[in-house]
C-alpha cells in the first residue's frame, strides 16, 4: 500500500515448497528429541531469504518514515483523548457509543 516494492515475494512458490521435517531439539550440544514443523524446501531458500531481507529493508524505508511516525503520534494522540474524556465522564464529546470497544477499555482496561 506503500508503493513500496521492498519484500515482494512469489507467496505461490514459497508456499508450495513447504515441506514438513523432524527438526531437533535440546540445549547447546545435547539433543532431546525432535518436533515436526514446517520447513522451506531447498529450492525456495533464495526465495524465503529474499523476503527476510526485504522486511528488514522496510524498516528504514517504510515504518520510520516521516508519514508514518506522524500518524502514529497523531493515532496516540487521539487514543489518550478518548481514555481522559471517558475517564473524566465527558464521553459525549468523544462521538463513540458507550458500547464501543474503545469506550470500555478506557473504563476498565482489565475487561
Amino acid at each position: 500500500m506503500s508503493g513500496s516494492q521492498h519484500a515482494a515475494i512469489d507467496f505461490e512458490w514459497l508456499i508450495a515448497n513447504l515441506e514438513i521435517a523432524s527438526i531437533p531439539t535440546g540445549v547447546d550440544d545435547e539433543q532431546t528429541g525432535t518436533v515436526d514443523t514446517f520447513v522451506i524446501g531447498p529450492k525456495a531458500i533464495h526465495a524465503a531469504e529474499a523476503y527476510v531481507l526485504g522486511l528488514f529493508q522496510l524498516y528504514p524505508t517504510v515504518y520510520f518514515h516521516k508519514t508514518t511516525r506522524g500518524a502514529e503520534k497523531i493515532f496516540t494522540e487521539l487514543l489518550i483523548r478518548i481514555v481522559h474524556l471517558t475517564r473524566d465522564e465527558s464521553i459525549e464529546q468523544i462521538g463513540l457509543p458507550v458500547q464501543h470497544p474503545l469506550v470500555q477499555f478506557a473504563r476498565d482496561p482489565e475487561i
